[in-house]
C-alpha cells in the first residue's frame, strides 16, 4: 500500500513503530551522546499519540455540556372570588291604612251570614254589631275587633266577618293593608228568615 494512502494517524503510529524498531534493533551509535536523544524522542511520540486519541473525545465531551433539565412549576390555583352576599334587611311592616281619602273602600267579593245564636234567639236579643276589620293586601281579613255592639251577637258577627273577601286595595300601585268598618244588624224578623241581616258598612 502506497504511503500517500494512509492517513496522517496511520502514518504517525508507523513512523513511531519505525523508530521504536530503529532504537531496539538497531547498531549502537557510534556516538554515545546520539543515543541520549532517542529515547526522549520516542517517549515524546508516544504522549503525542496519547493525546490524540485520548484528547477529542475529552474536548467533545466537554464542548457539548448536557443541557440542565427543564424545571417544571406549577402554580397554585387561585380560589375563586366570593362576594360576600348583601345583607338583606327587611322591610318594616307596612301599617294599616284607614279607608277614606285617597285610600278607596275595597269591594266585598265574598259574603257569609253571621248565624243567628240560639241563646240570643231565646232572649230576643237585636241590634247591629259594629266591627273594625283589617284587610291584607291579598284582600283576607286578617283582624277584627269590636267597636260596638250586643255580647249576645258580638262572636257571631266577628266569626262571619272573618270569613268575608275583598279586592286588594292598592295605593300608587302598590297593593296595601287597610282598616275597613262595617255594621252587622241583628233584627226579630232575622230568626225567622234569616240568621242576620247586613244592615250596613261604613
Amino acid at each position: 500500500m502506497a504511503r500517500s494512502s494512509i492517513s496522517p494517524l496511520g502514518a504517525l503510529i508507523a513512523e513511531i513503530r519505525d523508530e521504536r524498531m530503529r532504537v531496539v534493533t538497531g547498531p549502537p551509535p557510534a556516538d554515545p551522546s546520539a543515543r541520549s536523544w532517542r529515547w526522549p524522542v520516542s517517549l515524546a511520540l508516544h504522549a503525542a499519540l496519547i493525546a490524540v486519541l485520548v484528547a477529542p473525545p475529552l474536548l467533545k465531551s466537554d464542548a457539548t455540556p448536557s443541557a440542565p433539565a427543564p424545571t417544571v412549576t406549577l402554580a397554585a390555583a387561585a380560589p375563586p372570588l366570593v362576594r360576600p352576599a348583601a345583607p338583606t334587611t327587611p322591610r318594616p311592616p307596612v301599617k294599616p291604612l284607614r279607608v277614606g281619602g285617597d285610600i278607596k273602600k275595597p269591594t266585598k267579593l265574598k259574603h257569609v251570614d253571621p248565624v243567628y245564636p240560639a241563646t240570643a234567639a231565646a232572649a230576643k236579643a237585636r241590634g247591629t254589631v259594629t266591627l273594625e276589620c283589617v284587610v291584607s293586601p291579598q284582600g283576607r281579613v286578617t283582624g277584627v275587633k269590636v267597636v260596638s255592639g250586643v255580647p249576645l251577637l258580638d262572636a257571631a258577627a266577628v266569626d262571619a266577618v272573618r270569613q268575608w273577601v275583598f279586592t286588594p286595595t292598592l295605593r300608587h300601585r302598590v297593593a296595601v293593608p287597610v282598616i275597613l268598618t262595617v255594621a252587622v244588624q241583628f233584627g226579630r224578623e232575622d230568626a225567622r228568615t234569616h240568621p242576620a241581616r247586613i244592615a250596613s258598612e261604613m
